[in-house]
């Protein structure tokens, strides 16, 4: 609860950028500028733009250990986005969906560690 407190804003944040990038993404989709093909990979892309970019903002803030926090930043989000799908669209686990979480996982923690490299390097 106390992690959530911390980052409520950046919670936020990422959530207000997924429904503008996926709004926007689909809206190319409905007026037939994009192909469907595109418009998947166009999707994962911002997911993960907004993930990184994200993380790399909880890695700034964190004091030590920006794995771990980028873990935690990533396992909320993938919470969420479960929820969504398991009770909005009724849809159940696949093995798609389990590595389009560990994407956005490792994007996380990618994203923190890189944040928490960027406050050192200025230290010094």
């Amino acid at each position: 609860m106390k992690f959530i407190k911390k980052y409520y804003k950046l919670y936020l944040f990422t959530l207000l950028w997924f429904v503008v990038f996926l709004t926007l993404t689909s809206t190319l989709y409905y007026f037939n500028i994009i192909g469907n093909v595109l418009f998947k990979w166009l999707n994962l892309f911002c997911i993960l733009i907004v993930i990184f970019t994200s993380s790399v903002k909880v890695g700034v803030r964190s004091e030590k250990n920006a794995y771990l926090e980028g873990f935690k930043f990533a396992m909320m989000i993938v919470l969420l986005l479960f929820l969504i799908t398991l009770f909005i669209f009724q849809s159940d686990m696949k093995v798609k969906m389990l590595l389009y979480d560990l994407i956005i996982t490792f994007t996380s923690i990618l994203g923190s560690m890189i944040g928490i490299n960027k406050v050192q390097k200025n230290t010094k």
